[in-house]
């Protein structure tokens, strides 16, 4: 069964990217523009792993990811922060509220390929 991949980036070339490059690997991926539908996103799609952007204007993903990992039903799923924030603080904030990992971007393919393979792991 392929694994799948929900993206929450408010930058449809971003969220593009990442879901031809995820595609283009073999897994399922979805993606939403909004923060505010994280939530009920993964509880319908129950993903493997969501990638979020930080810096969204309806609902930040550091708020998102808050509200993830304050659901039982949702808290183990991996959350990897992805940010043009530059700064250790930003990255142990990320980390603070719960994501498995952090990515700067403009992310490498390959890095965030090897990213992605590891939190699935």
């Amino acid at each position: 069964m392929r694994k799948k991949i929900l993206i929450i980036d408010d930058n449809e070339l971003n969220r593009r990217l990442f879901r031809d490059v995820l595609i283009s690997e073999g897994f399922e991926a979805v993606d939403s523009a909004n923060g505010g539908d994280a939530q009920d996103l993964a509880l319908t799609l129950s993903p493997d792993l969501i990638i979020m952007d930080m810096c969204m204007p309806d609902l930040d993903g550091i708020e998102a990811t808050r509200m993830l990992k304050r659901d039982q039903r949702l808290e183990g799923i991996p959350v990897i922060a992805v940010t043009a924030l530059r700064g250790e603080e930003h990255a142990a904030k990320a980390k603070e509220e719960g994501c498995a990992d952090y990515l700067l971007k403009p992310v490498s393919i390959p890095g965030f390929l090897q990213t992605v393979n590891r939190c699935l792991n």
